[in-house]
């Protein structure tokens, strides 16, 4: 994931992290509870388990998942 060095508005920052198809349904989905792997996959159509794993990591990286809450 390319990240900027440098910011003109705060909202970079996150246009950054969550950028792409699939990290904001994923946060959507996980928005009340905890949820497996599995459940994951079935409620996000079209996503496949290493696309799943890849992004859910990159949102524990940034501190926006934990594992126990995304597994993987």
């Amino acid at each position: 994931m390319k990240i900027r060095n440098d910011y003109t508005c705060p909202f970079e920052i996150v246009h950054d992290i969550i950028k792409g198809k699939w990290k904001t349904i994923i946060i959507f989905q996980m928005r009340s509870s905890s949820v497996s792997l599995s459940q994951l996959e079935k409620s996000i159509e079209g996503i496949s388990q290493k696309m799943l794993l890849q992004q859910l990591n990159e949102l524990r990286h940034f501190g926006l998942v934990n594992k126990a809450n995304a597994p993987g």
